[in-house]
């Protein structure tokens, strides 16, 4: 038996994608609309959105993101189960996890040595 797919037409995909995004009190479409140059006189006078002191902004760095590698893991049911249950990027989280547990295991034991594989 074949399934015939069918897709959403663009309309119906924005507006689907439109009621996912958190409220936040921003009006979109007025801001879309403006110039730079209103939206700078706007955010200057709002005292809730401070500009950013120059040392601050000195202060940043530029953190290029770094390329995954693409792996095969075998995971217990239960685990992928429990990060897919937390939504989109569930994958991203994984990843967060572990780094985590790299990070604090560097700064408490010191980098992880090549051990010998048994077997």
């Amino acid at each position: 038996m074949s399934v015939k797919r069918t897709t959403a037409a663009p309309a119906a995909k924005r507006k689907i994608a439109a009621q996912k995004r958190p409220v936040t009190g921003t009006d979109w479409d007025r801001l879309r609309k403006m110039t730079d140059a209103q939206a700078e006189r706007g955010a200057a006078g709002d005292a809730a959105n401070p500009p950013a002191p120059p040392a601050w902004l000195t202060a940043g760095r530029l953190v290029e993101p770094t390329r995954k590698q693409a792996i095969s893991l075998r995971l217990d049911p239960e685990v992928v189960d429990w990060f897919r249950n937390t939504g989109p990027r569930y994958q991203s989280r994984m990843n967060a996890v572990l780094r985590a547990f790299v990070e604090h295991q560097t700064r408490t034991v010191g980098p992880a040595s090549k051990r010998k594989r048994v077997g």
